[in-house]
């Protein structure tokens, strides 16, 4: 096993239930070989350790040689995924089409066609009932395979549908791939590039998306090519700061599923996105009224049904993101603190599995409420986290307010020389990954000259500061840095000589 394939046995052993523990000890049990105890023991010294550990591995398997090491791992881990498959090809479906399409296989090498082709038929149908086109087409082309080696009376009209369920399939195929296709290509500009930044980059962003959405109503889709489709049209009015569009189409998205019983049973995961979308459409929106039951509701989600793990680790992350986000929208940053000392004990103790993205995401909104709070040394901590990584051009947005956090809180614990120091190489940073939009510039003046400011003309220059800023911010596409920080409710905080708690709960009250 290569070495960077430890971690993939650790963190799947770590993964597993109490059950799927218990069924593995039954299953290794039938097994007769020399290596078996070996990686028996291995399993229970993994089992029971917090970090894959070798010296530990050895000390307590003496038997176990530094030789042997590899292939009993090598073993081990396909002894767990054979173990998990057979364990699990009950509850889900496509492991159970596959088996059934391996059974046909074997059949077919016996000369059982007719045997083979019942198998195949039920597989198949099974296949296109869960939209799995696919794993239908490579089953329609076993299935030619096998009627072509053997001929019945009614060959002629059986080839006539087999030709005619192809196509079909074909068609299908190729109209999800592209919807699909053009949903992740989206995703993948918010990531690289966050939201549109002007009217031309809008233009650019409809003409994609436009050259991209394939020729198709949406009456003619099936149930999970909407959901693709859906999906597309929530990160194009993401993207285009289009809140309102965008939370029509994840509610279009969730009703879909609520509607469709099947289509929630095949697809859980699709579902969960579904309703992360129409929270954060919620949150971008400020409606703190729709937003607490919606959020409510999906933290009742997991108790309601058997999810995966996966399920459950992305049910996790987004319910953390949601829970801070309504602290942004209520102003209890106090109360914010304490939710954030609750994700911070399950980073550290549970083998979560999120990538990059999600976990700097994460990080930027607990960096936020640290901030809200008047917590600064820990808001700086936590924008390190991101700060400190090598990104390339990956989540430009969040890079950019990051190091503007950290600047603004250094200067809040009264280190003057160090923001000094910072702002210069903050404003390389910017304009090398970042075209900056008039917000960010003026930000960046303003920092630049706060170290030189004399303490008794500091409100003054926060209300000329302020005003600026309001009037920029009356563009549609020059607010976006709003989304990120909002600099306004800071300056008030200076202004009127208030918590930024308090400032943001007055805010609610007026609207």
């Amino acid at each position: 096993m290569p070495k960077h394939k430890n971690s993939y046995l650790f963190d799947l052993i770590s993964r597993m239930t109490k059950s799927e523990k218990r069924s593995f000890k039954l299953y290794v049990n039938r097994i007769q070989s020399a290596q078996a105890p070996l990686f028996i023991k291995l399993f229970d010294v993994l089992d029971k350790s917090s970090k894959y550990d070798e010296i530990r591995i050895f000390n307590k398997i003496p038997q176990l040689k530094e030789s042997q090491l590899s292939n009993v791992k090598s073993s081990l881990y396909a002894q767990l995924l054979t173990c998990l498959r057979l364990l699990h090809r009950k509850t889900n479906e496509v492991i159970n089409i596959r088996e059934h399409v391996d059974y046909a296989e074997v059949l077919y090498s016996k000369g059982m066609y007719r045997a083979s082709l019942d198998i195949v038929d039920k597989v198949k149908r099974k296949a296109l009932e869960i939209q799995r086109d696919t794993l239908a087409l490579g089953i329609l082309d076993f299935e030619k395979l096998v009627e072509s080696q053997h001929v019945t009376g009614s060959m002629s009209p059986k080839a006539l549908a087999l030709n005619e369920q192809s196509d079909l399939v074909v068609k299908n195929l190729n109209l999800t791939r592209k919807l699909s296709n053009l949903s992740l290509l989206l995703y993948g500009l918010f990531l690289e590039k966050g939201y549109v930044k002007s009217e031309r980059g809008y233009e650019r962003l409809k003409h994609f998306f436009n050259s991209n959405l394939p020729p198709a109503s949406e009456s003619e889709l099936e149930s999970l090519q909407k959901v693709y489709l859906y999906q597309s049209y929530v990160w194009f009015y993401n993207l285009a700061q289009d809140f309102p569009n965008a939370y029509r189409y994840s509610l279009k998205w969730v009703e879909l599923y609520r509607a469709d019983q099947n289509l929630f049973r095949w697809k859980k995961i699709l579902y969960l996105k579904g309703m992360n979308n129409k929270l954060n459409s919620l949150f971008m929106l400020n409606r703190l009224d729709k937003f607490m039951p919606e959020y409510d509701q999906f933290v009742s989600f997991v108790e309601q049904y058997n999810l995966s793990i996966n399920v459950k680790s992305q049910w996790q992350l987004y319910t953390f993101v949601h829970g801070c986000n309504r602290y942004f929208l209520n102003g209890e940053y106090e109360e914010g603190v304490i939710y954030i000392d609750h994700i911070s004990h399950f980073l550290e103790n549970e083998n979560h599995g999120w990538d990059v993205q999600k976990l700097t995401t994460l990080y930027y909104k607990m960096a936020c409420i640290y901030f809200g709070a008047e917590h600064y040394d820990k808001t700086i901590d936590y924008v390190n986290l991101i700060i400190n990584k090598v990104y390339s051009s990956l989540l430009e947005d969040l890079q950019c307010f990051a190091r503007i956090l950290s600047l603004i809180s250094h200067w809040e614990l009264g280190n003057d020389s160090l923001v000094s120091y910072q702002v210069k190489s903050v404003y390389r940073f910017l304009l090398r990954m970042y075209n900056m939009q008039a917000i960010q510039r003026e930000m960046m003046r303003f920092i630049r000259r706060i170290p030189n400011m004399i303490r008794s003309e500091m409100k003054q220059e926060f209300i000329i500061f302020k005003a600026k800023l309001e009037v920029i911010a009356e563009q549609r596409y020059e607010r976006r840095p709003m989304l990120y920080f909002d600099i306004i409710s800071w300056l008030e905080t200076k202004i009127e000589n208030k918590s930024f708690s308090s400032i943001v709960k007055s805010k609610i009250k007026s609207d």
